[in-house]
């Protein structure tokens, strides 16, 4: 499998919780941002499908 490399932004301290939390866990925050991105990508995390577009403005109009 090709690797990419991907860029984002986080909350300084929050990143630094992040490594020391990898960190305990003998890993590094890149393996763990891996493994995540990999839960993620195999369907691990199973959303609900969103609303349509048309049920979302009719409930905005209501109030």
């Amino acid at each position: 499998m090709a690797m990419q490399k991907i860029t984002f932004s986080a909350d300084a301290d929050l990143l630094d919780r992040a490594e020391q939390i990898a960190k305990a866990k003998g890993t590094t925050l890149e393996e763990e941002v891996r493994q995540w991105l990999d839960d993620l990508g195999s369907g691990k995390w199973k959303l609900t499908p969103p609303e349509s577009k048309k049920r979302k403005a009719r409930k905005s109009a209501k109030g």
